[in-house]
């Protein structure tokens, strides 16, 4: 188009820009008001980032690949690609507020999924084990590990144990790792939730160090190798805590229960031993390290925690089976109280990956209710609105209802988490080209319209309930 021509003159003067051509045809473009300078000017910075960033270029190839890595190991472990569509009911699976989506042709608001879970249970009951890379809605503020938009390696597998769904979630871990750093990964540790949370009093602390804390013979630990330090630096750490019984290599009668190149630290106070670990794992991230990562299972989650206002509210999700239920005997949510609830154990299991400045859960998952009158049973005993739930409901009741019921596991991969950290960036949005993790909601690569902008006049949105 010349320079001189009317249409592209008139684009920097009135802020118009062209939407369509077709072909050479004659007819002028169609144009559209557009006066958004700022979030064009966002959007440039982004696309600038991107072009010269050597860091987002790396973090793009990286999760390019990991993502087929995943799709590999599935396809070879016999799980079946469906596509789901984005858009579901809204039910309280993680809480919060749902995006929500207009659809034009018969004037209602769907819920964007928070979660496809109840479409896979569904797909697994009628189809068989399957997977897909599912872009995900959560109405969170977002960081550098959580987005409002994310996509996540979504599976659930038929007739399988948690230990089933372990080994595949693993076996992405391990090809991922040793296809993006070309060395394998190092043993993943199992740690039992309860009693991880009741040492480290959290449940996710970054164990890159190998740092770490135990309970033995009722006395609490600090052990790991912890060559970095001289024994008087130690020494002058342990005695600040108040830590007066230190030795190398052993200590009285816990002598040979760890390796003779561990140092070991007991004291009678846990929170003294917490603090002096956070003290040491600062000191061991200043030092040069490979470009590695660690990582450990939790499992066997407490069905239900008690909230602040003194309720129980589920602690994976309302959908986990209680391994007490898989025993045989007769079960019911209705012959526990609140206390019993909470002290109920599921098969459940949580990746965490650490680097040497961040943990960070990657994956995780349970064993499902697979019959429609014990989740019916949950949802009630939680006081939760079973009328949302009734698409899983009716799909559990065909596997109740069925010759053989077949039992369900699944979980989710945090795509870009992962890929976060085996590419050693420090945010997730360095491996979107457009990222999703504003705080504030706001998205780089377009505006809001206002949120009854696409309503059709002849139309009356329905209200949300």
């Amino acid at each position: 188009m010349p320079s001189n021509s009317p249409e592209r003159s008139r684009l920097p003067s009135e802020g118009l820009l062209p939407l369509s051509k077709t072909g050479n045809s004659p007819s002028p473009l169609r144009l559209v008001k557009f006066d958004h300078s700022a979030a064009l000017a966002a959007y440039e910075a982004r696309l600038q980032a991107v072009l010269h960033s050597p860091e987002i270029q790396r973090g793009l190839k990286v999760a390019s690949e990991v993502g087929r890595i995943a799709e590999t190991v599935l396809y070879e472990a016999g799980v079946t690609h469906l596509w789901l569509p984005p858009i579901d009911s809204s039910i309280h699976e993680y809480g919060g507020k749902d995006f929500e989506v207009f659809n034009p042709i018969n004037g209602k608001t769907y819920s964007l999924i928070q979660s496809p879970q109840v479409m896979k249970e569904a797909a697994a009951i009628v189809f068989g084990s399957n997977w897909r890379r599912a872009t995900c809605f959560r109405a969170e503020p977002g960081d550098k590990t959580h987005g409002q938009m994310f996509e996540q390696i979504d599976v659930e597998l038929q007739d399988a144990e948690g230990r089933q769904a372990m080994r595949l979630i693993e076996a992405i871990l391990r090809k991922a790792h040793f296809g993006i750093k070309g060395r394998n990964l190092a043993p993943i540790p199992k740690y039992d939730y309860l009693t991880f949370v009741k040492i480290y009093g959290k449940d996710d602390p970054n164990l890159f160090s190998g740092i770490l804390l135990d309970i033995v013979d009722k006395t609490p630990v600090l052990r790991g190798e912890l060559g970095f330090l001289s024994s008087g630096d130690l020494r002058k750490l342990a005695f600040h805590r108040g830590l007066h019984r230190f030795s190398e290599g052993g200590l009285g009668e816990l002598h040979g229960r760890i390796r003779p190149q561990e140092l070991l630290l007991a004291g009678t106070d846990l929170n003294h031993l917490r603090e002096l670990r956070d003290e040491l794992s600062i000191i061991h991230q200043g030092l040069e390290h490979a470009d590695e990562i660690r990582a450990y299972w939790l499992i066997n989650m407490p069905f239900a925690v008690t909230t602040p206002t003194g309720g129980i509210r589920p602690l994976h999700h309302i959908m986990t089976m209680p391994r007490q239920a898989l025993l045989g005997s007769p079960f019911s949510f209705f012959d526990y109280n609140d206390k019993a609830l909470t002290e109920l154990r599921c098969d459940s299991y949580d990746l965490v990956v650490c680097t040497k400045s961040q943990a960070v859960e990657v994956a995780g998952g349970d064993r499902r209710m697979n019959t429609a009158t014990l989740q019916r049973q949950a949802l009630e005993r939680f006081h939760l609105p079973v009328s949302e739930f009734a698409f899983l409901l009716q799909a559990l009741t065909v596997n109740e209802r069925s010759e053989r019921p077949c039992q369900l596991a699944g979980f989710a991969f945090g795509l870009e988490r992962l890929c976060m950290l085996l590419g050693g960036l420090d945010s997730i949005d360095k491996v979107q080209l457009f990222p999703a993790n504003s705080p504030n909601g706001e998205m780089v690569h377009a505006v809001g319209s206002g949120r009854v902008a696409c309503k059709a006049k002849s139309v009356e949105m329905p209200k949300r309930k």
